[in-house]
């Protein structure tokens, strides 16, 4: 095939179903048949095959009895998937991180098409290669309550994927190739009979895409994915889908997914996914629990491998009641192999053996996650690491285990991925200071709990479904902890069927931050406004004709002021009319194309104007803003490459810049950045602005690009600190910058704060602001100087003797304060009534509350009375004999 078929614009599915009836199946001899068990088409070379081999429509007949030519490791099977596409013409692509930071609509890379969305997907922007191979690991929350349980689901996979990008002037390999690659790497490679191999149709569609799809399958598996993307959601397209409208896109993109851990599994016939790939690791887990399960005892695999056969046959609530699950397996063993285990025993098993899959898979998603340099938190992508971390510890304990070998576990996992993964090695320390702090959070968050769920029972004498949502998502504690903690109390609790799922679908999809600014009615016939602020940073005067005009809102053919973005302020400045008249630019924002000028007075279509910029504020934003991104530079190499930019707030005077990190940053953190920030400053560095295609740009200096958000477009301006080919720093950003870091002059930090969970600000200026800075602490010091009588250097031996004098008054002071209230106790009382057989004694003071309590308190242990004491500053304190039966209650309404 020498071009691409154009997609038939009619009927949906059955427009997709007859892109899938391929040349390929007709010249090699496959069938086309429809299961009889779910309806859906599949293609095989066997003719009396009447189902799809799909589960639920079969159970999995691979445990026990793979059919690869040998038994695969992780390692093997990815090296036998990547090269054997690299000898088929595609590029092999590292991967991309698990955290999606090319994205502002998701959290994690859930897919390895994600690694190119949207920009290559669009046609915005070119591919790494093409075609390329890629093995990429994702992380998916979905089915996190069956992670563990259900035999077969994972959080953290690798997605092993071939993708080729066609154009209709460049084509590369569509359809028939694809299946073609595809039979070759199971049959050949692997060794699978090509008369177990199974394409299933099923159409594709989500993310804004859809296209034809084949599923391979082979035994109850499936193996690999093989999606057509062809088609883009379109409110007006012909073509429907789940109930969206899609159209053709001028993009063909073949984007495959084979499962790496499912395939390790199809080639080792292990009783559960876990056990193929974690084997190691479960067996660490077991010996260190005591051994209570013998994985390796035959009895016990055959209870495993028909959990796993079931759990695909039908739909399990994993977080419900198993029983009746418990019961349908006890019924199997005992019908297959005349084994009549107790119920008991198949549900202890279970149990264990879950928690012990699910704390190996949730470790190894969080080597990646942490060493990714994702900081746990309550928010955004720290929010799901904070899931893991604490489900994890949960079953630990389930287990008898304590929470410190949360990173024992971690520790190996690392070590076994040190080959393949080595930038996850280089950052272990880093992981293991997070374990551990986390813990101890986790640790308080238990104490701390338990009070906060007998609260609520108190108030409301139940837990419902709300309640553990709020729990979880506010206090970290999970649905188990507060369950147990009811059960004590004689409270049932209720966990929600797929609770963790549910938790994680909330704050799965990223909150998409638009800038608020003014909304103007601009015509889209404009000419695009001329961008003189990147072609000259130092320009200060310039020409231009106001094109557009509506109120105190103007748009020039072409500006050099710059507009807000990127956490910079906008420029300020005049624009000189022809009469001389002199308007001020109070504001400048972006309105698409256009640079939207705020003056303040109205200027009219076709006026020549004469723009003039306050440089001395331009220029101190320039500082701050090179300065920000030398300050990032000397925290990730100060603190660890964990530190991402959170946020940023660039203004004349100072810069508020918010970093990620684990924890509160010492004042000795806090110097060091600063001296390190200074020492790239004082190295005089080219800082360097040039516009890359995004391709090549992702590919020379990676995703820590995107510090401060994506930018949209084929080209993205990157900012360059040092060499273009090796620089210290490299961003993606549209603001402002100095041409050489000597222009920064000083930076000086003032304040550190930990503003929330896992995230830092520091307070910072540069240049003639950081003096100013400087100048007002020293002022602020020689007053010190003068009000002390002492010399500055002797200012602190000052302070800290003066302020243990004041300890010392102050104590002083408190001793005769008890003794004046012992003496106030026993004196001047009047008698003014009698209450249940108590005299009513009252005195007034001068004092405040504190004295009244005080004198309150000595007095009754002397006089076996009610008391009333008033202040002249109008308190009063009520007190009575501890086993006097009176109200006070009664009494303070009447004196109120």
């Amino acid at each position: 095939m020498s071009s691409i078929e154009n997609p038939l614009i009619t009927g949906g599915p059955v427009m997709l179903e007859k892109e899938l009836q391929l040349e390929f199946f007709k010249k090699n001899g496959y069938v086309r048949k429809k299961c009889k068990k779910c309806g859906k088409y599949f293609w095989t070379l066997n003719p009396n095959l009447e189902i799809c081999m799909d589960s639920p429509c079969t159970e999995y007949q691979f445990i026990g009895n793979p059919i690869t030519k040998k038994k695969y490791t992780l390692k093997e099977m990815r090296e036998a998937f990547l090269s054997f596409f690299e000898k088929h013409g595609h590029k092999r692509i590292r991967r991309y991180p698990v955290v999606a930071r090319w994205r502002d609509d998701i959290y994690f890379t859930i897919a390895s098409i994600a690694d190119f969305q949207p920009h290559v997907t669009s046609g915005e922007a070119e591919p790494p290669a093409n075609p390329l191979v890629i093995s990429q690991p994702c992380i998916r929350f979905t089915d996190i309550d069956a992670v563990g349980k259900s035999g077969r689901h994972l959080t953290n996979f690798e997605m092993m994927a071939h993708h080729a990008f066609n154009k209709k002037d460049n084509y590369v390999y569509w359809k028939e190739e694809t299946v073609e690659y595809a039979l070759k790497f199971f049959t050949e490679e692997l060794g699978i009979p090509k008369e177990e191999i199974v394409f299933k149709e099923n159409p594709w569609f989500g993310g804004g895409n859809a296209g034809a799809a084949f599923e391979v399958v082979s035994r109850g598996l499936e193996i690999a994915t093989l999606v057509f993307m062809n088609l883009k959601e379109d409110p007006n397209g012909e073509i429907e889908l789940g109930g969206s409208r899609y159209s053709p896109m001028d993009l063909y993109i073949v984007d495959t997914g084979y499962g790496l851990e499912r395939l390790v599994w199809f080639s080792t016939g292990d009783p559960t996914i876990y056990d193929a790939i974690y084997g190691d690791i479960v067996d660490y887990i077991l010996e260190k629990a005591g051994k209570p399960v013998d994985r390796r005892d035959e009895q016990t695999r055959l209870i495993l491998a028909e959990f796993s056969k079931m759990a695909a046959l039908i739909d399990v609530d994993f977080m419900g009641d198993l029983t009746e699950f418990y019961n349908n397996v006890h019924k199997r063993l005992k019908e297959r192999y005349g084994l009549d285990i107790p119920v008991d025993n198949i549900k202890k098993i279970a149990e264990i053996m879950s928690k012990v899959y699910g704390v190996a898979d949730h470790t190894r998603a969080l080597v990646f996650i942490l060493g990714d340099g994702v900081v746990p938190s309550n928010m955004r992508e720290g929010y799901f690491a904070r899931m893991l971390i604490r489900r994890s510890v949960r079953m630990l304990y389930e287990l008898g285990l304590k929470p410190e070998f949360l990173w024992e576990i971690m520790d190996r996992h690392i070590e076994h991925m040190k080959e393949d993964y080595p930038e996850l090695y280089s950052v272990r320390e880093t992981i293991r200071k997070i374990i551990e702090i986390e813990i101890e959070k986790y640790k308080n968050t238990l104490e701390r709990g338990r009070n906060i769920v007998i609260r609520i029972i108190k108030s409301k004498g139940k837990i419902d479904v709300e309640d553990l949502v709020e729990l979880y998502d506010s206090h970290g504690i999970t649905p188990e902890i507060v369950k147990e903690i009811a059960s004590s109390y004689g409270k049932s609790v209720e966990i929600p069927p797929k609770f963790y799922a549910l938790i994680a679908e909330r704050h799965s999809r990223a909150e998409i931050q638009e800038e608020i600014k003014e909304r103007i009615e601009i015509p889209q016939n404009l000419p695009e406004t001329r961008l003189l602020y990147y072609e000259d940073e130092y320009l200060k005067e310039f020409d231009a004709i106001v094109i557009w005009s509506k109120d105190n809102y103007v748009i020039l053919d072409q500006t050099a002021f710059y507009p807000t973005g990127g956490g910079q302020e906008h420029d300020t400045g005049i624009l000189s009319l022809p009469d001389g008249t002199e308007v001020h630019v109070k504001n400048v924002f972006k309105e698409k194309r256009y640079v939207v000028h705020e003056v303040d007075k109205k200027i009219h279509i076709n006026t020549k104007v004469r723009g003039r910029i306050d440089c001395e504020r331009r220029y101190r934003l320039m500082r701050h803003h090179t300065a920000t991104h030398v300050i990032l530079t000397a925290a990730r190499r100060v603190l660890g490459p964990h530190v991402w930019q959170a946020g940023a707030e660039k203004t004349p005077e100072r810069v508020r810049f918010d970093i990620t990190h684990f924890e509160r940053l010492t004042d000795e953190d806090v110097k060091k950045i600063e001296e390190e920030a200074n020492k790239i400053v004082w190295s005089g560095y080219q800082v360097i602005k040039k516009w890359i295609p995004r391709k090549i740009a992702e590919e020379k200096y990676g995703f820590r690009l995107y510090q401060g958000g994506v930018p949209p477009g084929a080209e993205i301006r990157v900012v360059m600190i040092g060499s273009e080919d090796d620089p210290i720093d490299a961003q993606a950003c549209g603001g402002k910058h100095l041409n050489n870091t000597l222009e920064v002059g000083i930076i000086k930090i003032f304040s550190t704060d930990r503003i929330q969970d896992g995230v830092v600000r520091l307070e910072f200026a540069a240049g003639p602001a950081a003096l100013e800075h400087i100048q007002n602490a020293y002022d602020q010091l020689r007053h010190m100087e003068m009000k002390l009588n002492t010399k500055v250097e002797n200012i602190l031996p000052s302070f800290e003797k003066m302020l243990q004098e004041y300890h010392n008054v102050r104590k002083e002071a408190e001793t005769l304060k008890k003794r004046l209230a012992e003496i106030e106790s026993k004196v001047g009382w009047e008698e003014i009534g009698e209450i249940k057989g108590y005299k009513i004694l009252y005195k007034r003071i001068s004092g405040e509350l504190e004295d009244a309590v005080n004198i309150a308190g000595n007095a009754l242990k002397e006089l076996n009375s009610v008391i009333l004491i008033c202040t002249d500053s109008g308190f009063f304190v009520l007190g009575r004999p501890r086993d006097a039966e009176v109200d006070l209650r009664e009494i303070a309404k009447k004196l109120r």
